[in-house]
Formats: C-alpha cells, structure tokens, sequence
C-alpha cells in the first residue's frame, strides 16, 4: 500500500486523504488512476436516460395526464393506509369504560325497503378530504354520481371526486386538491330515492365520523377552529344520526365514535 501520489483539492477535504479511495465511497465512485475520482459509466448513462425520459415526458401531455392519475392513485391508497393505521392507534388507546351509548340492535332499520336496479346503472356514493397545507386543517366532504356496475368502480368514484372538486368553496381558501377517502355503491339511480339507499347511509355515517376524526365542526368546538368544516355532516338530533353511523361503521369500520345525541 501506498500513498495517494495526488495531494488532493482544498475546496474537496476528502480528496486530501492520502489512503482513502473515492472519497471512501466506493460504491458510487471510482478512482482508477488514484488521482482523480470520476462517476461510473453506467451512472452517468442513467442520469443520461433519466433526463431524456423527463423530456419526453415534459413534451407529451398524455404522459404527463398518465402520471397524473397514477400519483393520484398512489395518494389516495396511502391515504386510507394512514386512516388505517390511526384507527387501529385509536382503538388500542381508547379507554375500556367508553362512555358512548351502544347500538341498540332493536332499534328500527331504515323504515323503506331499497330502491329498484336500474340496469348496469348505479349510484356511487364518495367520501373526500381536502387539505390546507398553510393552516393544517382538513375539510371533509361528500358526493355521489351515476356509475356502471360493469365497469372497475374506483376510477369512477375517482372522476366523481374530481368533478364535486371542480369551482369547490374551499379552493379558493387554500386547501388543496379533494382526495378519495371511501366510496359505496347503491341503487339510488335517481337521487331523489338516496334515503331508501343502505349505501348512502353509509356514507353519510362516514363523512361525520371524517368530520369528528379531523377534530369537529366549527358548531361543536367553537374556536380556535379544528377541522375547515363550519358545520356538522349530519345534525346531533338527526332521526337517523344513529342509523347513519351504524352503517358506516359495518361498511368502513369506525373510525370515530358517535357523537349525535
């Protein structure tokens, strides 16, 4: 072994080590003169191919709607892993002597029987979330829409996101895009016949608990706010508060409990 014949740079203090190689990093430099460390070729190829792969990208609006959607995809999947994982913290930390009232397994179902199918059509009912990065609150909403039960019903549930996203209210107040939370398909075609919809009890259970989940309504906790949701998603002394939040809770789990009169 000897030493490194080159004294090294003063703007570069590793180079100045008489025994080291590649700065000691080997594993993404090289040194094969013992003089001067340089990037692998195949290092330097694939910084090569990465930018030509954004330029491409950059130049083909399809790709860039392509990636769009799959990053759209990828947040909302780490979005319900996260819900997951603080339900389940939740539930560990939640105190054995819940003061909450149980469900009452007498007490009435939803008093009509379910609309009738109307084909492939059906309607999607959607939770969503929209963030503000600035204040860290959290705004929680609902939507529905006609889908096609032939068709995958996640991407659909998706387009109905982004079109109740479309001129919302609280863009313009700085959160940012609405993210899916949970969808549940019924036959409530025509919207008019939502309450006979065991799927839009469900949702409506789920986008109070959000509400409850984020903090509470501006209504119930008073300032300093919370949540960017002025008001409840379903009223304390709603006839079917209750109902709501069973269904929710059979369809998506709890994810926050009840808290209705």
């Amino acid at each position: 072994m000897s030493r490194d014949p080159y004294a090294g740079s003063l703007t570069v203090p590793a180079s100045q080590h008489g025994y080291s190689y590649a700065h000691n990093n080997p594993v993404n430099l090289i040194d094969p003169s013992g003089e001067q460390v340089i990037l692998p070729l195949e290092l330097i190829a694939l910084f090569i191919l990465g930018v030509a792969i954004v330029a491409i990208i950059a130049l083909n609006p399809v790709l860039l709607d392509m990636i769009g959607e799959l990053a759209e995809d990828v947040v909302g999947i780490c979005h319900e892993y996260v819900d997951r994982l603080f339900r389940q913290a939740e539930q560990l930390d939640r105190e054995p002597d819940d003061k909450t009232q149980p469900w009452d397994p007498i007490s009435p179902r939803i008093p009509t029987p379910e609309p009738t199918p109307d084909g492939n059509k059906v309607r999607i009912y959607v939770t969503y979330t929209k963030n503000n990065w600035q204040t860290g609150l959290t705004y929680s909403g609902r939507s529905s829409g006609v889908g096609d039960s032939t068709k995958p019903i996640r991407p659909q549930a998706q387009g109905i996101v982004k079109t109740r996203d479309s001129g919302h209210h609280k863009t313009a107040e700085g959160y940012g895009p609405a993210i899916l939370d949970r969808f549940s398909v019924g036959q409530a075609v025509q919207y008019s016949n939502r309450e006979l919809d065991p799927a839009y009890f469900a949702i409506r259970g789920r986008e109070q608990q959000l509400v409850d989940y984020y903090g509470g309504a501006w209504t119930d906790t008073g300032q300093p706010y919370k949540t960017g949701n002025e008001s409840r998603a379903v009223r304390k002394n709603h006839e079917y508060g209750r109902l709501f939040h069973e269904y929710a809770n059979q369809e998506f789990g709890e994810l926050h409990v009840y808290t209705g009169n």
